[in-house]
C-alpha cells in the first residue's frame, strides 16, 4: 500500500505550536513526517487536511480504509496525549468521539471525527442551552471519580500557566 503524504506542516502550524513550546517544537516538527508515514501504514489512514486550531498537537483529518473519517492528533507532551486518551474512553457517550488507536510512544492520537466538526469559533451560532445541559448531563451521570487524574485546580492552574507562557512568547 502506498500512503500517500501528510499535509505539510505550514509556517501557520509553526508560528502557532512555537508560541506555546518555543523553538524546540522545529525540530520536533522537521522529524514527525516520518512518523506520520508510520502511523498512516500502521493504522491505515490516508491524510486529508490540517486542522488549524489549538496549540499543543499537530491534528490532521483522514479517513480509515473503509472510508470512515477520523482525526489524528500528535504532541510533543506524550503524557497529555495519553491522559486525553484515558479521558475519552472512560466516556460512554454518543457526545464523545471514540478512541481508535493510540500511540504513547510517539504521542499520537487517532479519533472518529466529529461531524460536521465545525468548531464554535467558525460557527455563527451559539450551542443551545439544552444541548450544553444534554452534554454535561451525558458526560456526568454515569461518571466515577478517579483518582488518577489530577485535582480540577490543579488542572486549572496548569492551563493557566500554559496560557501565560504562550502570550509571553
Amino acid at each position: 500500500m502506498i500512503t500517500p503524504p501528510a499535509p505539510e506542516l505550514d509556517d501557520e502550524l509553526r508560528r502557532r505550536l512555537g508560541r506555546r513550546f518555543g523553538s524546540a517544537i522545529d525540530s520536533w516538527l522537521d522529524e514527525l513526517p516520518p512518523v506520520l508515514g508510520d502511523l498512516a501504514e500502521r493504522w491505515q489512514i490516508d491524510f486529508e487536511s490540517l486542522i488549524q486550531r489549538g496549540s499543543m498537537s499537530v491534528v490532521i483529518r483522514c479517513r480509515t480504509a473503509e472510508g470512515r473519517p477520523t482525526v489524528l492528533k500528535v504532541s510533543p507532551e506524550r503524557r497529555r496525549v495519553q491522559d486525553e486518551a484515558a479521558a475519552l474512553a472512560r466516556w460512554r457517550t454518543a457526545h464523545v468521539p471514540a478512541v481508535l488507536a493510540v500511540d504513547e510512544r510517539v504521542g499520537a492520537l487517532l479519533i472518529e471525527a466529529v461531524e460536521p466538526g465545525t468548531s464554535l469559533a467558525e460557527s455563527m451560532d451559539y450551542p443551545r442551552f439544552d444541548s450544553l445541559a444534554a452534554l454535561i448531563t451525558s458526560l456526568h451521570a454515569a461518571g466515577v471519580p478517579d483518582p488518577s487524574y489530577r485535582p480540577v485546580a490543579e488542572r486549572v492552574g496548569y492551563l493557566y500557566e500554559a496560557g501565560r507562557r504562550n502570550y509571553q512568547r
